[in-house]
């Protein structure tokens, strides 16, 4: 099924689009709102499918049976392995989804320079990535050592 293919499959195809797009997000009405847009989606035989398109490519409305919101609380997968074994990109990831999978493969020990060509980012965008993964290990490495610290000065 391609891009399009699954939207003719989708049971919102037949609702009215203002449905998923309420004027207001937040109280009473709101709340009535979305429920009917995400009655229609867990009726959805492709809801899976939209809930991947929007959240690469919807940053507003109901789609896949959540809100923009919830979508963007949805977990960052952790990595996503290419066919070689290598990390890359995930490949239905937003911006965050990137930069968490790149940051991951310069913790296995992927240099900058290799994470900017796989990760199509900029030299600088994947060095600010390494800054980041050493200056989070060292924060842990600060702690570790202020704890053994503790254990030494109170004789545990």
């Amino acid at each position: 099924m391609s891009e399009v293919d699954w939207r003719d499959s989708a049971a919102c195809a037949d609702e009215d689009p203002e449905l998923f797009f309420p004027v207001i997000e937040r109280g009473e009405h709101a709340v009535t709102e979305i429920a009917a847009a995400k009655e229609v989606c867990a009726r959805c035989p492709v809801l899976m499918r939209c809930r991947a398109w929007a959240r690469r490519s919807l940053p507003y409305g109901i789609a896949g049976g959540l809100t923009a919101d919830e979508r963007r609380e949805l977990p960052v997968p952790a990595e996503v392995l290419k066919p070689s074994g290598r990390l890359g990109p995930p490949v239905l990831g937003d911006r965050r989804e990137v930069a968490a999978a790149g940051r991951l493969a310069i913790q296995r020990g992927a240099r900058p320079a290799e994470v900017a060509a796989q990760f199509a980012v900029t030299r600088r965008t994947a060095t600010r990535w390494a800054a980041q993964v050493r200056a989070q290990s060292d924060k842990e490495r600060g702690a570790e050592n202020h704890e053994r610290a503790s254990c030494v000065r109170s004789g545990r």
